[in-house]
């Protein structure tokens, strides 16, 4: 039984949510895990716009390169606490081809996220879930200057 819900999390989540197996909450196969996906200004207290005004305060703008221009989408999982786990990068280019950019925008950005302090769990029917989230950023000329879903 541990090896098939073992796959299971790794088809879900990635290969890297094993090591995070014990922190995620349960019925994990539910029909309630939900929201695959969902921008992640729907669990952040505050939502879109404070979401979008602690970025702009604190990321650190990379600007020894101009070629670092694209978009930065990180998919996550918010456990049932509230706590971030398991986060995946995907780079693209600002016409959104596979691309590469300065390692240290992602890293940023996945750091500010693993900081924030102001998620709320979703909650359906005064249970709260598991919930699979995402955001993403457009990078131009090492500055961020946009949030996207």
């Amino acid at each position: 039984m541990m090896r098939f819900t073992l796959f299971i999390l790794m088809l879900l989540f990635g290969l890297d949510a094993i090591s995070q197996a014990d922190t995620l909450c349960f019925p994990l196969l539910s029909k309630r895990f939900n929201n695959y996906h969902q921008h992640a200004a729907k669990n952040y207290i505050g939502g879109k716009f404070a979401l979008r005004e602690y970025f702009m305060s604190n990321y650190k703008e990379i600007s020894e390169s101009e070629s670092n221009n694209g978009y930065i989408f990180v998919k996550f999982v918010l456990n049932c606490n509230a706590v971030p786990l398991g986060f995946q990068t995907e780079i693209t280019s600002l016409d959104f081809r596979p691309a590469n950019l300065d390692e240290r925008i992602s890293s940023q950005l996945v750091t500010l996220l693993k900081n924030i302090k102001k998620w709320k769990a979703t909650e359906i029917d005064n249970s709260k879930y598991d919930t699979r989230l995402m955001i993403g950023f457009k990078i131009e000329n090492g500055k961020l200057t946009e949030i996207i879903r």
